[in-house]
């Protein structure tokens, strides 16, 4: 039950990392799959909402027609005289009539140009060229009207042969348009519905330069047939556009998107039909469905689908997750083996240590692991915000400017309220016509503030025609002008007539002589004229220009966005003029500081401005920074048109940059920027090498530490073990350091106590014959330990005349003692038997049945005491004797209980062979002396050569002796 604990909770620590790891990485792909998918459905929204809107296709050709004869009027269109077109300007004129006529709906279009001081002709019919077209011979009685405009009889005869064309086409036409007066480009535009047609006639000059007349059918547009050229106009293939039939919910006009997605088209149609009057906002499957609320007003319900953007894999933490996998599975394998199964390789202390430690110390890397997910969480929220915040305090520094430039520009008109002060500024005397006044007047704040503070003055006197002062931008110069604004100076005439019959009541004279058909007429003129203006600027526009002087008054159209500040100003105490500051659009631009725009990479601050069928740009032209910034360009594109502030970040792309595009308060512009983050991508590959490389720190220190540590407890460990390897060698001189600080100095005190011991024991055994050694080692002794009967064969080696060597000095004796021993230890290492005992100077050695057999006995005996002579003789020049027999003996332990224990022999076998040394120690240099026990089992290496003794002492029995020499 332990084991199986044991092994559970082993199984669960080291699979930790890898499930740690696993869910950090879960936690960040839901992080960064909610954050695309966010982002995926605000670019949605965004197109949603520009798709939502169904642009007329009168209004569409209009607005494209009137801003490309806005254009028509830029520097590079310009040719050697005002009256002619130069070949930059041909070719955008043939390319707007072939972008014009290709429409969905067709047209055809015809050009009279003047180049080279003579007139050519472009016919251009479903955008490709023609050599005729009905508009032909129309465009050449305008070029023939507007040749001859002071011969009234020609001008008849166009008028008459114009109003005949107009009737076989259908069509209704001003010829007010040829005038030369009032702005330098005109353009005008007819719509014909009659028996159920739909037809559409627009004619476009410049100056004598060129007139452009287009004539397009458009019977056959309608809702549904709008909504397919929104699809075949969808650009985006990443996402689909659906227009679904509000009256026929089988209707669906879709891209090709919805094409190779079959099954999302059927789901669609369901979902539209159970959806109710709500927008919606869904998830099926794999893909996001924006569908937009149903709108009485509108015919269609519009759908945007796209995928579900999908995170891609991080491989390295995968590595990493696989990695802790494998170790576990790895330190699992070794666990079991060991723990349950009891094989497998043992696994040392050091590496046991070094687990252990490596474990305990990756316990801070886990915690990290596991709180990734909230880092990149917070991290990327701070990052987005921080970014967000800054691009969003650069554009409005940059609308705030704006204000600033145009409320000095305000302020400084309603300063000058009075004649004086205009002449102050001009460096005039008041005495001076107002034209001149003001003319100079505009022209010295330009020179001043390099910019146009005032595009345009109306100034109304009672003693001249209402006249302006207009800034021309094509010559870049101001200039005086009548008639400009027809339309609203004849209802602002009124307002100022009213004003100034209040300020100076003295000046009222009602005329008497008007008649009464004139009064109704000026009535009539100035109802319609106040009808007029409030459906063209709305009642709060309207209401504005009612209120008193000095209010600032906004008038906004697709085209262009104006401000109009009207001042009373006096002469000498008494109310003289009325002047209309007019900021136009461009002029408001002017203010806006341009300097503070930028393009660069990482951190573009740019704007656009215009309409869905022109856009302008700063501080590139248009083209160029669609092409540098083309997602900034679309999303300002999309702000312009929808007028609403846009924002978006693209997460996946390098950088993960943050896109916001604004429209302006103080002016028309559309203010664009964007501002590089850091991606979560980014963020988790950061944090991913910050793991990893804290991961190595953490277990190279770990390991390290582990290493010192288990060097701590195995250094030790291992002194033991060599030294209880020595100790088993026999080597009891081995000692251990004691002054390791802690158990182990215990037990290095311990084995050394024990080794001294060993030691000691070692020293005594010496003292001791191997048998004795042998019967110690046993735990217990039996009887036949004690006391036995056994043959031996009994060799005494003594020293021929030992008591005439007495009296040398102490020293000597022993050392002859001790290499009479000595030599007898060597011989009967070689040949084998055991000495016994040695008393002075003679040695009992004994050669037992148990070791060797008789025949062995005895010729090991005669090599011994051979051996152990020739020792003595070469070393000390003395004589040794030895005598030999053969017989049985008593073998046995004596000794006092436990103590002084040893093993000998008796019995007269013993006894004999002492008596036959002695005989061999008389004989002249000593012989060997064996019995005749012993010569029956010599080999033929020795000779025995018998004695003339029968007897010896301490014998009572006979006794034969031989005389044993080498043969």
């Amino acid at each position: 039950m332990k084991k199986a604990l044991l092994l559970l909770l082993a199984v669960i620590f080291l699979s930790a990392p890898a499930l740690v790891i696993y869910s950090s990485m879960k936690n960040s792909a839901a992080t960064m799959q909610a954050e695309a998918e966010k982002q995926l459905l605000h670019r949605m929204q965004n197109e949603l909402q520009r798709q939502d809107i169904l642009v007329n296709p009168v209004i569409e050709i209009y607005r494209k027609l009137f801003m490309a004869l806005r254009r028509t009027r830029e520097e590079s269109f310009m040719g050697r005289y005002e009256d002619e077109v130069n070949a930059e300007l041909l070719d955008f004129l043939k390319g707007l009539m072939q972008e014009t006529t290709s429409m969905w709906f067709g047209g055809e279009a015809s050009l009279l140009y003047r180049q080279n001081s003579s007139d050519h002709l472009l016919n251009i019919i479903n955008g490709k060229n023609a050599h005729a077209s009905s508009l032909e011979e129309f465009i050449r009685h305008l070029r023939r009207y507007q040749q001859n405009m002071h011969m009234p009889q020609i001008i008849a005869e166009v008028e008459t042969a114009i109003k005949s064309l107009m009737q076989s086409l259908e069509l209704y036409f001003n010829i007010s348009i040829m005038s030369t007066g009032g702005d330098s480009d005109r353009i005008q535009r007819v719509v014909t519905r009659e028996h159920g047609s739909l037809r559409l006639f627009m004619l476009l000059r410049l100056r004598a330069a060129f007139i452009m007349s287009f004539l397009a059918d458009l019977s056959a547009v309608d809702d549904n047939a709008r909504a397919e050229q929104k699809v075949a106009n969808w650009q985006h293939q990443a996402m689909g556009l659906a227009f679904m039939s509000t009256r026929d919910h089988n209707t669906i006009a879709t891209s090709d998107f919805f094409n190779a997605h079959q099954h999302l088209r059927a789901r669609a149609a369901s979902l539209l039909q159970v959806s109710g009057e709500g927008s919606i906002t869904r998830r099926w499957q794999n893909y996001l469905l924006l569908v937009s609320r149903h709108d009485p007003k509108k015919p269609h319900r519009i759908l945007i689908a796209a995928r579900a953007p999908s995170i891609d894999k991080q491989p390295r933490m995968i590595l990493l997750t696989v990695f802790f996998a494998i170790l576990g599975c790895f330190i699992g394998k070794i666990l079991v083996e060991n723990i349950v199964l009891g094989r497998g390789r043992d696994v040392s202390l050091l590496m046991f240590v070094i687990a252990i430690f490596v474990m305990v110390t990756m316990l801070p890397f886990l915690s990290s692991a596991f709180l990734a997910n909230e880092y990149i969480a917070a991290n990327f929220k701070n990052e987005k915000n921080r970014a967000v915040n800054e691009l969003a305090q650069d554009i409005v520094d940059l609308d705030v400017k704006t204000r600033a430039n145009l409320r000095f520009s305000i302020n400084f008109a309603r300063s000058l309220k009075t004649v004086e002060k205009i002449a102050e500024f001009a460096e005039m005397p008041d005495s001076a016509s107002i034209n001149e006044l003001l003319l100079k007047t505009s022209e010295k704040l330009q020179h001043v503030y390099g910019r146009t503070v005032f595009s345009n003055l109306w100034v109304y006197d009672e003693s001249q025609p209402i006249f302006s002062v207009l800034y021309d931008r094509d010559k870049k110069l101001f200039r005086h002008m009548s008639g400009a604004n027809a339309g609203a100076e004849d209802y602002f005439i009124n307002r100022y007539k009213t004003y100034m019959r209040l300020q100076n009541p003295e000046t009222q004279a009602v005329s008497q002589v008007s008649p009464t058909d004139d009064i109704k007429i000026d009535e009539l003129k100035v109802e319609l004229l106040d009808s007029f203006i409030l459906n063209m600027f709305g009642s709060k526009t309207y209401y504005k220009i009612r209120e008193d002087f000095g209010s600032l008054v906004w008038k906004e159209s697709f085209m262009d966005t104006n401000a109009l500040l009207t001042i009373p100003v006096t002469h000498k105490g008494r109310t003289k003029y009325i002047i209309t500051w007019v900021f136009d659009s461009a002029g408001i631009r002017d203010m806006f500081p341009r300097e503070n725009l930028r393009v660069d990479k990482d951190n573009p601050l740019v704007t656009i401005f215009g309409n869905d069928q022109y856009i302008g740009a700063r501080p590139f032209e248009f083209p160029r920074l669609s092409k540098e910034f083309p997602t900034l360009v679309e999303l300002g594109n999309q702000s312009l048109i929808t007028g609403s502030r846009l924002f978006m970040q693209d997460y996946i792309a390098s950088g993960a940059p943050i896109f916001e595009a604004r429209p302006a308060r103080h002016s028309d512009f559309i203010i664009c920027g964007s501002r590089f983050t850091r991606s979560v991508d980014s963020i988790t590959g950061e944090l991913v090498a910050e793991t990893l490389r804290y991961f190595a720190w953490i277990a190279v220190s770990g390991i390290v530490l582990a290493l010192l540590t288990s060097l701590y407890f195995t250094i030790p460990i291992r002194q033991l073990t060599r030294a209880t390897r020595q100790i088993a060698e026999g080597n009891y001189a081995v000692r251990l350091d004691q002054s390791h600080p802690d158990e182990f100095a215990v037990a290095a005190a311990t084995f050394n106590k024990m080794a001294i011991g060993l030691q000691q024991g070692e020293l005594l055994s010496s003292f001791v014959s191997e048998s004795v050694k042998e019967i110690a080692s046993r735990e217990q002794l039996s009887s036949s330990d004690i006391a036995f009967n056994t043959s031996a064969t009994v060799l005494f080696s003594s020293i021929k005349d030992f008591h005439t060597l007495q009296q040398h000095e102490a020293e000597k004796i022993f050392e002859i003692l001790q290499a009479h021993l000595s030599a007898a230890v060597a011989a009967t290492a070689k040949h084998g038997g055991e000495i016994d005992k040695m008393i002075e100077d003679k040695i009992m050695i004994v050669f037992d049945s148990s070791r060797q057999n008789e025949y062995e006995q005895v010729n090991a005996a005669i090599a011994t005491a051979i051996s152990i002579k020739q020792a003595m003789q070469q070393k000390y020049a003395l004589h040794t004797a030895a005598g030999i027999t053969t017989g049985e003996v008593v073998s046995g332990v004596m000794g006092a209980g436990n103590v002084r224990l040893s093993k000998t022999v008796v019995g007269d076998t013993v006894n004999l062979a002492a008596r036959l040394a002695a005989i061999g120690a008389g004989m002249p240099h000593g012989s060997v002396i064996a019995s005749s026990n012993s010569i029956r089992s010599m080999s033929a290496d020795y000779h025995g050569e018998k004695l003339p003794i029968s007897q010896v002492k301490g014998k009572t029995q006979a006794v034969e002796a031989y005389q044993v020499t080498l043969a």
